[in-house]
């Protein structure tokens, strides 16, 4: 073997390497928050009349050719929200708090979860108390 008559730095080395490539996260589109009308204060006859006065008087504003009903439709649907929301404004979002529908039940099974912990808790045979 020559490597045994001469001095030499070439040693084998053997290494096992596990190479891991992570896929690029998706980048996903921020849609836009679609907000809803409170179409409940058009009960009130006031605020109902004043919706109806200011969609018939710019409604009757936009001008209408036939060529590009695209725009058209845009300028309406634009108009009817921008009306909506100066008369009668958006929702408030709000959260239902699922534990107060359910409280009595819930605390029902929760009391009987904790007399289930003390009982054993308290059971000289148990493995907790060894």
């Amino acid at each position: 073997n020559s490597a045994d008559d001469c001095w030499t730095d070439n040693r084998p080395v053997i290494t096992c390497l596990r190479i891991m490539f992570s896929k690029k996260p998706k980048t996903e589109k921020v849609k836009p928050v679609r907000r809803k009308s409170d179409i409940s204060k058009l009960n009130n006859p006031e605020i109902s009349s004043l919706y109806a006065s200011f969609i018939l008087k710019l409604l009757q504003s936009i001008q209408s050719d036939n060529q590009e009903m695209d725009k058209e439709w845009n300028a309406i649907r634009k108009t009817i929200t921008e009306v909506a929301e100066n008369t009668h404004g958006y929702n408030k979002m709000r959260h239902k708090d699922s534990f107060d529908e359910n409280d009595q039940e819930t605390s029902r099974l929760i009391d009987a979860k904790r007399q289930a912990l003390l009982s054993h808790e308290q059971d000289p045979r148990s493995q907790h108390n060894r």
